[in-house]
């Protein structure tokens, strides 16, 4: 999943053990604040906001958007920093999409990635 997301982070997550990934994720998963979870996966070593929000995303598939520049780009939202209020506005606006459009978040995920590979 990290060199799907991240070619240049793979070799830095293999730094991770085992046990730390189990505590880490077992953590991530159990807090109840989007944000948390993602500031927690982001404690291993080679995954970041990005990578984190995709291991979310695969996760809870319907809940979490991956933090992406191309998706972020069409939504006029273009930033390499992301903070607490990005993604908690971010991750809202996208659920609110898919709900209403009656699409999986990965459907939307998909579209925003490809509208911005065709426009920018």
């Amino acid at each position: 999943m990290v060199i799907w997301k991240s070619q240049r982070n793979s070799t830095r997550v293999l730094n991770n053990s085992e046990d730390d990934i189990k505590e880490i994720t077992r953590d991530a998963f159990r807090s109840v604040d989007d944000w948390s979870k993602l500031e927690i996966l982001d404690q291993l070593e080679g995954i970041g906001f990005s990578i984190g929000s995709a291991i979310l995303h695969l996760y809870d598939v319907n809940c979490y958007p991956i933090l992406d520049v191309r998706a972020m780009w069409s939504v006029c939202r273009e930033n390499d920093y992301y903070t607490p209020s990005l993604w908690q506005e971010y991750t809202q606006f996208c659920r609110e999409i898919a709900d209403r459009n009656n699409i999986s978040m990965r459907t939307l995920d998909r579209a925003l990635w490809r509208f911005s590979y065709k426009n920018s």
